[in-house]
């Protein structure tokens, strides 16, 4: 029981370790989240929509259709996030390690990258890792999409889910103090 407590409590600190770069793609759902679907899955909130879509369409000069935001990964479509599951999760267990520097590094990288004259997207280390351990996809994947509907995005749902993290970590915290001191 106690080990269960300690991983608990271990894994609310790589969530907070991580937060910054959850709160750059909160602040990218504020504008773009309209319509948006969302769901939990594989320790990641995949969230995607009509904005979104429109996100990527005006702002990816590379022509992405998903990445990854701390603890959010978006994409255009459900189908497209399920094939690309496993490359962007990757990308959350960097965040998860490089917490508030994964996009500082992530972009010092791809610049450091363009100004030797190389792709300064597949040559990035974080996407050569990416790609190395989870792959680059795959984009003809067929998926059910009733099963793939996900939860209407609603602001109130994101902001329940902020406060009972808040309210989990401040009662861990309290538990550990509580047991530090017997």
């Amino acid at each position: 029981m106690t080990f269960i407590m300690l991983l608990m409590f271990l894994k609310i600190l790589v969530v907070i370790w991580a937060l910054p770069t959850s709160m750059v793609g909160l602040l990218i759902l504020i504008p773009f989240g309209a319509g948006a679907r969302i769901r939990w899955i594989q320790g990641a909130l995949e969230v995607w929509g009509p904005g979104i879509q429109h996100m990527f369409k005006g702002l990816s000069p590379i022509g992405a259709q998903a990445m990854v935001l701390g603890h959010f990964v978006v994409g255009t479509s459900p189908a497209f996030l399920a094939a690309v599951r496993r490359h962007e999760r990757v990308h959350v267990r960097q965040v998860e390690c490089w917490g508030p520097f994964f996009l500082p590094a992530y972009l010092v990288a791809s610049l450091w990258l363009f100004f030797r004259g190389m792709d300064c997207y597949r040559s990035n280390p974080f996407e050569v890792q990416a790609y190395s351990l989870g792959g680059d996809g795959d984009w003809r994947i067929k998926i059910n999409e009733k099963e793939n509907q996900g939860s209407p995005f609603w602001p109130w749902r994101l902001a329940a889910s902020l406060l009972l993290l808040i309210l989990a970590l401040a009662l861990s915290i309290r538990w550990f103090s509580c047991m530090l001191q017997n």
